[in-house]
């Protein structure tokens, strides 16, 4: 994983998208999915999940930039901790996909926070790869976390942006319901007379 350290953020993300000038858009529209969903998400647990980004043309994605990596499918900022990112996407394997680590300069009196981009080559028209990511839930993660997925390709026209996304949710488990004092009371006492008229009317 490249790291991209504060100060330099905005410098080097420009020469990751440098372009063509000049040239006319194409459109490629860019769809990606979770084809396999994560299972721990809970606090302290460590897991991966695997989408797939698929360019439904009708023109190939990232022909414009003079870079080997212009196609992206990049996270929601995430906040870090003192203890470290809430949720870290450490990780990823699949075709093609490399991940890029952004960690941006905080506003003043603001928590830092990092941005995961998975870049792929040139995509061409029909054409589909899946990347499994590989995550740690931080155990100081006390809310549930909605995370989303976007593709995108820099200069190129996507005349859909429904496909565009996907999101998973981290979170503590939920709670395990429980009765009130009340709800206790009435589950007793159906359970006594049910007793009671089994031992009085017996099969």
């Amino acid at each position: 994983m490249k790291k991209i350290r504060s100060g330099l953020t905005a410098f080097l993300f420009g020469l990751l998208f440098v372009s063509v000038a000049g040239a006319q858009s194409p459109s490629a529209d860019l769809g990606v999915e979770l084809i396999q969903r994560p299972g721990a998400v809970t606090p302290g647990s460590a897991d991966s999940f695997i989408y797939r980004l698929t360019n439904h043309g009708p023109d190939a994605a990232g022909t414009l930039s003079i870079l080997s990596f212009p196609v992206e499918v990049f996270s929601d900022s995430i906040l870090e901790l003192p203890s470290g990112p809430e949720v870290d996407f450490y990780s990823s394997s699949g075709s093609g996909c490399r991940m890029i680590l952004g960690i941006l300069d905080p506003l003043p009196g603001e928590p830092p926070r990092i941005d995961y981009i998975n870049v792929y080559p040139i995509l061409a028209a029909g054409e589909s790869v899946e990347c499994e990511v590989f995550y740690r839930v931080n155990s100081a993660l006390g809310h549930n976390l909605s995370v989303s997925w976007t593709s995108f390709s820099y200069r190129d026209e996507d005349p859909r942006d429904t496909n565009n996304s996907f999101v998973v949710v981290f979170g503590p488990a939920p709670p395990i319901p429980t009765l009130s004092p009340v709800g206790t009371a009435i589950l007793i006492l159906s359970l006594f007379l049910a007793f009671t008229l089994v031992q009085r009317f017996p099969r």
